[in-house]
């Protein structure tokens, strides 16, 4: 299963990390290319379209109806020192072919784009099915950089400063010199099917309506994968799993998970029960009944950058429908 950001395609060249004369040495180099991130999950990408704010509790925004390839902005280092706002210090993604990547990461870029219409900030979970494989995975990790370095500001020992290493890959206690690596949290999510290959779909209780996913959690401190699968499934929805098996795994720092995707299969004649608390409905439903949901509005999917999108359309064997 192919997924949005984790393609695996560049580079990351972890063992010059810490060699500060290549790392200057990049930086004015005609073969380094420097892209923009923020914080929030959003990335500088060369297009005029309007994208808005992304859905909170780390969900995808459902398609556009244009859903066009997008391009990451990428920014020799003249181009940079032209910039309107002041960039924090970059980190070092690694190698794509002949080129390397820098990071930078802004503050606020809203205002001063509203002078440069040439690119826009989009929310990466909007984006990153429209960006090419490398430029996914690239984004994903400035993106996941750029959160943990901007949240991450005291030492979990001594509560003293922490101090900027490695390039952006850790950051150093400025007391008791321990060091801090980004970190992340593992999560599942899985497309359940019947005896009758329905799939087994949710509604979040704080989502908007309409919107519909399948079973996704946490996996708790001394869990397996297939344990958090089976947990998840029989808490939220009250079906309890015969079988899962692994299909892949994708970066979503949004702001630090790493989900990995499952199938399973519940037997027998079990009616979804939802739990009322992280799940506001859960019920199955065939090919034929998803078709006519989608396409009447009723059944909101998410967008193509998620695992949860792949499941669903691994399940019904083609593209997705779209609402008329």
């Amino acid at each position: 299963m192919d997924l949005p950001m984790a393609s695996g395609q560049f580079d990351r060249d972890a063992a010059r990390r810490n060699d500060a004369n290549y790392l200057n040495s990049l930086k004015d180099s005609p073969n380094t290319s420097y892209i923009l991130v923020t914080a929030r999950g959003e990335v500088a990408i060369k297009s005029d379209h309007v994208y808005g704010q992304a859905p909170h509790g780390g969900l995808t925004p459902p398609d556009l109806a244009h859903m066009e390839a997008e391009q990451l902005l990428e920014l020799s280092h003249a181009q940079v020192a032209q910039l309107p706002f002041s960039p924090q210090e970059p980190y070092y993604l690694g190698k794509y072919g002949e080129k390397s990547y820098l990071a930078l990461r802004v503050e606020a870029p809203s205002q001063q784009l509203e002078e440069n219409r040439q690119y826009c900030f989009a929310p990466l979970r909007a984006v990153a099915g429209m960006l090419e494989p490398y430029q996914g995975e690239l984004a994903a990790a400035a993106v996941a950089l750029a959160t943990w370095d901007k949240n991450t500001k005291f030492c979990e020992r001594c509560g003293a400063s922490l101090k900027l290493a490695c390039a952006g890959w850790e950051k150093h206690c400025t007391a008791c010199a321990h060091i801090t690596y980004p970190r992340t949290d593992p999560a599942i999510i899985v497309a359940i099917t019947d005896d009758a290959e329905r799939l087994l779909l949710i509604h979040g209780a704080t989502w908007q309506p309409g919107r519909y996913s399948v079973v996704a959690g946490f996996v708790e401190a001394g869990e397996s994968l297939e344990a958090a699968v089976a947990r998840e499934a029989l808490e939220e929805t009250g079906i309890k799993i015969s079988q899962a098996s692994y299909c892949s795994s994708q970066p979503w720092p949004f702001p630090r998970s790493l989900m990995f995707a499952f199938t399973a299969r519940a037997g027998g004649q079990q009616e979804p029960k939802a739990d009322m608390q992280e799940v506001g409905h859960a019920f199955w439903v065939s090919r034929e009944e998803f078709t006519q949901l989608v396409l009447e509005g009723k059944v909101i999917v998410p967008g193509r950058a998620s695992s949860g999108h792949a499941l669903v359309r691994a399940w019904y064997g083609r593209e997705l429908p779209q609402p008329r």
